[in-house]
């Protein structure tokens, strides 16, 4: 279904029923260029338990450059608020996804219960930052000013709601500090927040199912060395249910 009506980009809705319930959006991964099917239906069937109305939000069919991203969001998350089948709003956004997720968090605070990050690039410090994303999401000029204004550690306000953070520690691609500074900048502002570092997991880990288990391993030796992260997601669950 396209709910907003000023580009290609469209939220794919599941309702369980006309009841009043959360919903969990759902902003997948990859960069700000594409939205990765890994962190799409597998995540929706890994939350099928808590009975949420769910939508998976496509948000790089047209690929709109900051502000116009989160303007787009605030809209669609105003029309789903509207809609009498949803109680409270929950995000759950990766790496990318994850950014965005903030992004909303941080700047439209009111439209958000509570929201889960999984390895999402915060930061727009030089020594952190993942830069691909950066450029997609702001253009190849990328201005100090700018940059500053996507830097989500910079924006916490006593206001964000709760956020669980999960991050691995060696991944390559968006360093671990992006979930450290998120989460102290909660801490400063008083927001609560639940932090979930596990020792090693290539980025990209989504939710642990076989079905987007890494490639780089054979099943067995997925299931023997990773599989035990796939907590993170109950460990969510139960994070929400308190918001």
């Amino acid at each position: 279904m396209k709910l907003y009506q000023h580009s290609k980009n469209f939220i794919e809705l599941a309702w369980q029923d006309s009841q009043p319930r959360p919903f969990l959006l759902i902003l997948p991964g990859g960069g700000y260029e594409y939205t990765s099917w890994r962190e799409a239906q597998p995540v929706v069937n890994a939350f099928a338990s808590e009975s949420y109305h769910t939508g998976i939000f496509y948000y790089r069919e047209e690929k709109l450059l900051h502000p116009y991203t989160h303007i787009e969001a605030k809209e669609l998350i105003e029309q789903l608020k509207s809609d009498s089948r949803v109680s409270k709003i929950y995000l759950v956004g990766f790496s990318a996804g994850g950014h965005f997720a903030a992004t909303i968090m941080t700047y439209y605070p009111h439209l958000v219960n509570a929201g889960v990050l999984a390895y999402a690039p915060i930061t727009s410090d030089i020594k952190y930052r993942h830069l691909g994303s950066l450029m997609n999401l702001l253009g190849p000029d990328i201005t100090k000013e700018k940059a500053a204004e996507v830097s989500l550690d910079l924006h916490v306000t006593k206001e964000t709601p709760p956020c669980f953070i999960f991050h691995t520690q060696d991944d390559a691609i968006v360093h671990v500090e992006n979930a450290l500074m998120f989460a102290e900048a909660l801490r400063k502002n008083k927001v609560p927040f639940a932090l979930h570092i596990y020792p090693e997991g290539l980025h990209g880990f989504s939710v642990g199912s076989d079905d987007v288990a890494y490639s780089e391993f054979s099943l067995e030796e997925f299931h023997e060395r990773f599989a035990y992260m796939k907590e993170w997601v109950e460990l969510a669950k139960k994070f929400l249910r308190k918001y």
